[in-house]
């Protein structure tokens, strides 16, 4: 990540006083704003990062992002020095459980509030872990870390092109996953088999993945399993969408999009009643659950058709 700035050193107004963390964006540092005199959060690129046209397109693109913005559970953008991004400074801690189920539904909530926000004006996250949320001492919920949102446009996402500049191995493994699922399901003729064979060992890859964790390799492995597996079965669902009849498509369509904040909340009590429960690895039965589920389905529906 290069040499880390020392306490003293100032960019532009902000002196820098400690370090806070570190990401694939940069270093973050905590610093005091020596005009208006409060203490502020500033992501610094790298000066070899600053040369890398990718990276700083997705510098760019965070503070764009941000400023576009403003939510009581979204850290807010004050300006950009230099290759710095002047945000809030959020104390307080990362959620972690398990953890009493009215705690985590407080924050699931925020979540899913903010989340709701962003994607109302047309901005998805791309990079939503414990890492990125922050919780204060008074309960508030704070998401950070936009270097991986997208701003829906018909404009082509240049810099997501490129895996290499990810801030997270899963993210790499993600995006060929995908790319490699849906190429090869492309290209097989039984779609309704395929489905229930994707789904059912999606499955079993789930029950690995969130409940196994011997080392980074092996889970991104995972990852990329998994996510291979659902994009291997994506195709079969937009395929049953594609053969809803016309005269009732433009009502389960609307219905799909008025439902969407139904679905984050719905999410959000989910994950708060798994978690407050059981924990993080609760998710790996559940997923496989719906898998099978998928699966019996699947093949009930092809042996009607056969």
């Amino acid at each position: 990540m290069g040499t880390p700035l020392s306490a003293g050193i100032k960019l532009g107004p902000y002196e820098i006083l400690a370090p806070i963390g570190a990401g694939g964006m940069g270093e973050v540092y905590r610093a005091r704003d020596t005009k208006l005199k409060r203490d502020v959060a500033l992501k610094v690129l790298p000066e070899v990062f600053a040369k890398d046209s990718g990276r700083m397109m997705r510098f760019q693109r965070e503070a764009e992002v941000l400023a576009s913005l403003n939510h009581a559970n979204i850290a807010q953008i004050y300006g950009v020095e230099e290759r710095a991004l002047v945000m809030e400074l959020v104390d307080g801690e990362s959620p972690k459980g398990p953890m009493p189920f009215e705690d985590a539904w407080k924050i699931a909530t925020q979540i899913a509030t903010a989340l709701e926000y962003a994607h109302d004006r047309g901005v998805i996250h791309r990079d939503l872990k414990p890492a990125n949320v922050k919780v204060t001492p008074d309960g508030v919920v704070k998401l950070l870390d936009f270097g991986l949102a997208k701003a829906y446009s018909g404009e082509p996402d240049a810099v997501q092109a490129d895996p290499s500049v990810s801030p997270t191995l899963t993210f790499g493994a993600t995006v060929a996953g995908t790319i490699m699922g849906g190429q090869l399901a492309d290209r097989l003729r039984d779609r309704l088999l395929t489905f229930a064979i994707a789904m059912a060992l999606s499955g079993v890859a789930a029950l690995a993945l969130f409940m196994w964790h011997p080392s980074l390799t092996i889970s991104v492995a995972l990852g990329f399993v998994y996510v291979f597996l659902n994009a291997l079965g994506r195709p079969s669902y937009m395929a049953s969408l594609a053969a809803v009849p016309e005269e009732v498509r433009g009502t389960v369509l609307g219905l799909n999009g008025a439902t969407a904040s139904v679905g984050w909340i719905g999410a959000a009590a989910l994950g708060a009643a798994m978690i407050g429960s059981v924990g993080f690895e609760g998710f790996g039965p559940l997923a496989a659950a719906l898998a099978f589920a998928a699966t019996v389905g699947a093949l009930l529906n092809r042996r009607r058709a056969s």
